[in-house]
């Protein structure tokens, strides 16, 4: 019972602590980088609402679903600027298009083709934020 509410405690304050830091580099990001920024708003508000513990069934499955969809699209608006901004335009359309396909298609898909599909969107965003940091 004590190791759940430290746990609970801890994804709690983890949720918090990327909250601020996600909004605070939206903020900043705002004026010149919109995309990131967007990304980094909804990374933001995708820890925040995971802080909250709603009591409704409704209220569950609308938290589950807006948390997911910001943890999707927020890592591709990120990288789209990364790749906007090194000229490859092609890779940042289809990776942002890609993204918004899957929130599209997320009710024809099984579970395990949605877990799939989140995790290689993901690592497809990271490595073209790490190839392009190389740069």
């Amino acid at each position: 019972m004590a190791s759940c509410v430290v746990t609970s405690c801890l994804t709690s304050c983890s949720n918090i602590i990327l909250s601020a830091a996600a909004l605070h580099s939206s903020y900043k990001l705002f004026k010149d980088h919109r995309a990131p920024s967007v990304g980094f708003f909804l990374l933001g508000l995708s820890a925040a609402v995971c802080v909250l513990h709603p009591s409704g069934s409704l209220l569950t499955e609308l938290q589950r679903e807006a948390e997911w969809a910001g943890q999707l699209l927020a890592p591709a608006l990120v990288s789209f600027d990364f790749l906007w901004l090194s000229h490859d335009s092609n890779t940042a359309h289809i990776l942002l298009c890609g993204s918004c396909l899957l929130l599209g298609l997320c009710d024809w898909l099984s579970a395990d083709a949605l877990t799939v599909m989140t995790r290689c969107l993901g690592l497809s965003s990271l490595s073209c934020c790490l190839m392009h940091l190389r740069d």
